[in-house]
């Protein structure tokens, strides 16, 4: 629209790097089926990574961030070739556009080494928080940075033990929740 090609305009004009976000989110059955006959096949993956290439281009975007959580089990292989087919396309229209996946606070099964290497992704956004969520118990920050359990400390440690921590992002959360104690 004429209205994302004006907030990239200005963006640009105040020196922001725009990049355009895709999802698959597979927090249900539906979402999950889509992303394995998405990751799943080769044709896919191309035609995908095509598509993204061409919307960077035409939108005069700065690159591309991969929003596939959770990541299916099982597809992680398909997921790094998914990432590396997207580098190559976006390569063959121009070299320097930014390449980055989102995971959660927790690694889980993404290939964050291999999706990272050479001739795959610039960097991983680590989605830092909903360490607790809406339903959570006992109640309490939903980015903690030092508490009993898993927390952001941990997160950094464990993503930065297994790729260099240039490239990792860490986003962090500008809201909270409110719960219901006694």
């Amino acid at each position: 629209s004429s209205k994302l090609t004006s907030i990239i305009s200005t963006a640009h004009r105040n020196h922001t790097r725009v990049v355009l976000t895709v999802q698959s989110f597979g927090w249900n059955s539906t979402g999950l089926t889509r992303q394995k006959q998405l990751l799943g096949s080769s044709t896919h993956r191309l035609t995908l990574a095509r598509q993204i290439a061409a919307a960077v281009r035409d939108r005069g975007a700065d690159g591309v961030n991969l929003d596939f959580e959770p990541l299916a089990p099982t597809y992680d292989a398909e997921f790094t070739a998914l990432v590396r087919s997207i580098r190559s396309e976006l390569n063959r229209i121009h070299r320097g556009y930014q390449v980055t996946f989102d995971t959660t606070g927790s690694i889980g099964n993404y290939p964050i080494a291999e999706a990272t290497a050479p001739g795959g992704a610039d960097a991983v956004f680590v989605m830092g928080y909903d360490y607790r969520t809406a339903s959570s118990s006992p109640v309490g920050s939903v980015a903690p940075l030092a508490a009993a359990g898993y927390d952001i400390r941990d997160t950094i440690l464990a993503y930065t033990a297994r790729i260099a921590p240039s490239k990792v992002i860490l986003g962090v959360p500008y809201y909270g929740r409110a719960w219901s104690t006694s």
